[in-house]
């Protein structure tokens, strides 16, 4: 679907990166893929976001491409310059505009109850990135796995009260009922989680991914094939023929992921 490069100087100006990035997204054994993504560039910034729709509230595909083309749209006309003073706020205002304009489309009675998740990184002056649902990002450093999104949904609280382990909620029967998702009613002001920004280093890389991609492929899977793959198509390649292979007796949900390497030149 994707595949760019760029050279960035970093805020020192000592250091260049090369940026490279590609990405996939599929029906699955579906009829309708209700999956969007997006990579939208504003000068030196660099937007990614992977949204799901949520098929079992219907219009899954017109709420998850309202939220990415919201997003495009707030970038484009207000090209924010987002520093780590201001990038925390900067990201809310960014998903609150986005939800907004899910709600309003929502209003008009025409596509019911229609939902999805986020996920959303960006890379400019460092990197930060945020996520609603169980659309997750994960983060390796030298090609080890440092960090991962915490799902919103019901068998994750399972996880943090140590009842079941990471790996089960995979195919947990509950694994679908988020608490969180754009489309629901916010109101108490922490419905999406907004990372602290991070520097921007050496052999990065970042997988944005739906729940249709990652519940078919364990960690250990993605770092092996970071490991042993020679660019950014590769890495991703190889993993989403693990995504299809452990996917064919489980009627494939939508699966699709961005994903993103960073190289000092």
């Amino acid at each position: 679907m994707l595949h760019k490069h760029f050279i960035k100087m970093n805020h020192t100006e000592e250091a260049r990166y090369s940026i490279t990035y590609d990405g996939i997204s599929k029906e699955g054994d579906r009829s309708c893929n209700e999956d969007s993504t997006l990579v939208v560039r504003q000068e030196e910034d660099y937007f990614f976001m992977v949204a799901d729709g949520l098929g079992g509230h219907g219009n899954g595909n017109v709420a998850s491409r309202t939220v990415v083309d919201s997003i495009e749209e707030y970038i484009t006309k207000e090209k924010p310059h987002i520093s780590s003073e201001d990038e925390t706020e900067c990201f809310a205002q960014i998903v609150r505009q986005a939800q907004d304009a899910l709600m309003n489309k929502k209003a008009t009675g025409e596509f019911g109850d229609m939902m999805t998740t986020l996920v959303l990184l960006h890379i400019g002056e460092d990197i930060c990135w945020c996520h609603v649902g169980d659309s997750r990002l994960y983060c390796f450093r030298k090609g080890r796995l440092v960090s991962q999104t915490l799902d919103h949904s019901v068998p994750q609280i399972l996880v943090m009260a140590e009842e079941i382990t990471q790996e089960e909620v995979r195919h947990h029967p509950d694994r679908n009922r988020l608490l969180r998702a754009m489309g629901k009613e916010w109101d108490r002001g922490d419905e999406f989680v907004v990372e602290a920004p991070i520097p921007i280093e050496a052999d990065m890389a970042f997988l944005l991914c739906t729940d249709g991609f990652w519940e078919h492929i364990l960690e250990q899977q993605m770092e092996q094939c970071l490991m042993e793959a020679e660019d950014v198509t590769v890495w991703l390649d190889r993993m989403s023929e693990i995504v299809k292979k452990n996917g064919e007796d489980y009627n494939m949900d939508n699966y699709s992921a961005i994903a993103v390497w960073i190289k000092q030149e």
